[in-house]
C-alpha cells in the first residue's frame, strides 16, 4: 500500500473512533494507542485540512459543521 494512502487510512481510524467514542481517552483506549498519539493524529489531520474537526470545548466531544 502507498505510503500516504496507508496514513490517510491510519488518520480515518482514528477520526472515527473519536466520533463513535465522543472522546480523545476513549478512542486511545479501544485503539490501543495513547491519548497523546490520538490528538497529535487528530491534530495533523486538521492541520492538512485547514480546519478543526471536534469543538473541544465541549464534552463529549462534538464534531464540527465542517
Amino acid at each position: 500500500m502507498n505510503k500516504h494512502l496507508q496514513l490517510l487510512t491510519q488518520y480515518q481510524d482514528v477520526f472515527l473512533c473519536v466520533c463513535a467514542n465522543r472522546s480523545l481517552a476513549r478512542a486511545a483506549q479501544q485503539l490501543g494507542i495513547t491519548k497523546s498519539a490520538v490528538s497529535q493524529i487528530i491534530s495533523r489531520l486538521e492541520s492538512s485540512l485547514g480546519f478543526m474537526l471536534f469543538d473541544r470545548s465541549r464534552r463529549p466531544l462534538l464534531e464540527t459543521a465542517e
